[in-house]
């Protein structure tokens, strides 16, 4: 085997190498445009503790729609959404129950 050959797995070793760096420093510049935490990506657990599923939290869903015949809002993905002659967008699911609306058992 000549010197050639050695060199060459050196070369391509570092090339490897510099992609690697190269792409984790991409992938940490995403992270920082992104504006995620990454001390949350580094523990999960603390992310499942603060995110609550969204039918258990009705706060955070940023609109509804409400029925005016059934008195039932629904989240915006909802399988069971009114039609448009009986819908009425609410800004959020607190509003609707002011209204005198419940949350629907499907998507709550």
């Amino acid at each position: 085997m000549d010197k050639t050959h050695g060199g060459y797995r050196v070369a391509v070793r570092v090339l490897v190498l510099i992609g690697l760096v190269l792409l984790v420093l991409l992938l940490a510049m995403q992270v920082v445009k992104s504006g995620i935490d990454v001390a949350q990506m580094a523990s999960p657990r603390v992310i499942v503790s603060e995110q609550a599923a969204p039918w258990e939290d009705t706060t955070r869903i940023t609109y509804c729609y409400a029925n005016r015949g059934t008195k039932k809002y629904h989240t915006p993905d909802c399988e069971y959404q009114p039609a448009a002659a009986n819908r009425i967008k609410y800004a959020s699911a607190a509003q609707a129950e002011a209204h005198g609306y419940e949350p629907c058992q499907i998507c709550h």
